[in-house]
């Protein structure tokens, strides 16, 4: 079982500091509603949200706005490759920069996912920005001239995706 006392408090700090809402009701295994939808998480809800098992991970039932989305995350992407060296000599060859880029921006991100990656981008921005430049090298060794969008794709994903349970 997942210990996730880390990251609700990496969660209610960041309610502190932009509204993290609750998308649905929580419960608890035994069937008690701890918090309604539409709540407000901050500090005071952390107590609450460790001392239970919940039905469903507490990252299924939080959202934040704005979200990390493909803009952002392209956004984020260009800057970097500006800043770190050996990234702008990978995105030299255009037509592997762009469809890196488009396979990052057209990333499909369910809401829990988004919502992971917001609390990275906010509470932990190195964190962030590796998921990133990791998610860049992986498309640009996922590309080949005769490489499918997909696989490129695929890679970009992983790239991303492969350290976020460091939230917990």
């Amino acid at each position: 079982m997942l210990d996730a006392r880390h990251y609700v408090r990496a969660v209610t700090e960041l309610g502190e500091k932009r509204p993290v809402l609750t998308s649905r009701a929580i419960y608890n295994e035994r069937g008690m509603k701890l918090l309604d939808a539409g709540v407000r998480v901050d500090a005071r809800m952390y107590e609450r949200l460790v001392e239970h098992r919940l039905t469903v991970p507490v990252e299924d039932s939080l959202t934040s706005d704005p979200a990390v989305n493909g803009r952002v995350l392209r956004e984020t992407a260009e800057t970097l490759l500006e800043r770190w060296p050996l990234f702008a000599a990978m995105g030299e060859r255009h037509k592997a920069r762009e469809v890196v880029l488009a396979s990052l921006s057209s990333l499909p991100l369910p809401t829990p996912i988004g919502f992971c990656l917001t609390l990275a981008r906010e509470s932990f921005p190195d964190l962030f920005e590796h998921a990133v430049l990791t998610a860049l090298t992986a498309g640009y060794l996922a590309w080949s001239p005769v490489a499918r969008r997909h696989d490129v794709l695929l890679a970009c994903a992983a790239g991303l995706l492969h350290d976020l349970g460091m939230l917990y």
